[in-house]
């Protein structure tokens, strides 16, 4: 398997592999560059633009996938079925181009060109901020810090405590709260197929919010059932992925392997497949957060056949992970 390095950046820059120079990144621009399936490389990035901080990482393959990263902060990696690795590169900003917004207690947080930094003790860790997002407000509560701000789907809102490496509450949609006596509210659009909208509520309990409840609706005031083989394989996944195993069993014909939608529920999403596999087998991608860096991209192979239902024309007659 020939892997193929797919690198982007929001930050203009210039690009080096294994030192030498390899062309140029930009929001609109990517770089598309064969490599070894196995050994390290360094990445650099050199931006082009005034505010941001050069950076270079090394990433080392093994059979074409990735095994090991330098420094995860500014590197995130989709590992796609038949080798295509996509690299997202955000550098560091410059003190006057980023904001702390919270320096207490060992926990430092700053916005950073579009994403959240939080870093406490050895431990760093950037989240990508919902387009459009505003300063936060912050909220401190006994064993979290809270952030919620405006964003361009309405609000969102971050809640970390002393493991800053995985949030105990990330939602962004059209309505997010937080008292603070330690009950978070947040309405959110989950940009599925079918179209299904999430309220969540969650309680402080013990530095940990746990969900007190949780209730689906309709983004659009009604479902829109999948009208496509390849949607209703995604529409199946995802519904698992919510916890609505009776809707998602129900885009599947009778003596369909429920294996998927078992994994689709641990799942991190499930996505189309953006770039064709090699033998040309109709697939979806589960995706899986290997680390906090990477995210691997499963295939999961489907045969739908139009024999009608309460979800659309097509149910699934197979739905079968790699």
């Amino acid at each position: 398997m020939q892997p193929l390095l797919i690198l982007s950046s929001d930050v203009p820059g210039a690009l080096y592999l294994n030192g030498r120079y390899a062309g140029e990144l930009a929001a609109e621009a990517e770089a598309a560059l064969p490599v070894a399936p196995r050994g390290p490389m360094v990445i650099e990035h050199r931006p082009l633009v005034a505010g941001y901080l050069p950076m270079a990482r090394r990433l080392t393959l093994s059979g074409g996938r990735p095994i090991a990263l330098s420094d995860a902060a500014g590197v995130e990696v989709a590992a796609w079925p038949g080798g295509a690795l996509e690299v997202l590169l955000t550098p560091e900003s410059r003190d006057g181009n980023g904001r702390t917004v919270y320096d207490e207690n060992g926990l430092l947080l700053r916005t950073e060109g579009g994403r959240l930094i939080a870093a406490s003790g050895e431990a760093r860790r950037g989240y990508r901020l919902p387009d459009g997002a505003g300063m936060p407000e912050v909220s401190v509560l006994p064993g979290a810090v809270c952030l919620k701000g405006a964003c361009d789907m309405g609000a969102y809102l971050i809640a970390l405590g002393d493991d800053v490496t995985s949030p105990l509450i990330s939602a962004s949609g059209r309505e997010v709260s937080v008292t603070p006596g330690g009950e978070a509210r947040a309405l959110e659009d989950m940009d599925d197929a079918v179209g299904h909208a999430r309220l969540t509520r969650w309680a402080l309990s013990d530095g940990r919010f746990v969900p007190v409840s949780v209730e689906h609706f309709w983004t659009r005031g009604a479902p829109e059932w999948p009208s496509t083989p390849e949607g209703t394989a995604l529409a199946a996944l995802q519904a698992a992925r919510l916890g609505l195993m009776d809707e998602a069993r129900a885009y599947l014909a009778p003596g369909t392997l429920l294996g998927a939608l078992e994994k689709a529920a641990e799942s991190a999403g499930a996505v189309p497949m953006r770039y064709p596999l090699a033998d040309g087998r109709p697939a979806v991608g589960l995706m899986e957060e290997t680390s906090e860096w990477l995210m691997t991209i499963r295939p999961v192979f489907y045969h739908a056949s139009p024999l009608g239902g309460a979800q659309g024309v097509w149910r699934l007659d197979r739905l079968q992970l790699e």
